[in-house]
Parts: C-alpha cells; sequence; structure tokens
C-alpha cells in the first residue's frame, strides 16, 4: 500500500496477529479469527473509502 499513488501509510504496532485498517479512523478492513482479507480487497476498501 505504501507505493499506491495519494495513499500515506501509517504502521501502528498491536496485539499479536491483530490486523486492523483504518482510513480517517473509519475501519475498512480486519483480520478475524478464521479469515484474513486478501491484499486486493484491502486495497479495493481503502481506494473504495478514500473517495479513489
Amino acid at each position: 500500500m505504501k507505493q499506491e499513488p495519494g495513499i500515506e501509510v501509517e504502521l501502528v504496532n498491536g496485539k499479536l496477529g491483530e490486523l486492523t485498517v483504518l482510513v480517517d479512523g473509519k475501519e475498512v478492513a480486519k483480520k478475524r479469527l478464521f479469515f484474513k482479507p486478501s491484499v486486493q480487497k484491502v486495497l479495493a476498501a481503502v481506494r473504495e473509502t478514500a473517495g479513489g
């Protein structure tokens, strides 16, 4: 995601195994117990939420 034009990425350490993607404070993707979103789905959610 760091290479996507117009998207600023900040990595914040969380709990072990945590993966939550926020856009302007809004959760757009999250790893669940038995589900990890694909990179493509995370990028699509970020683009849609960010208006790109």
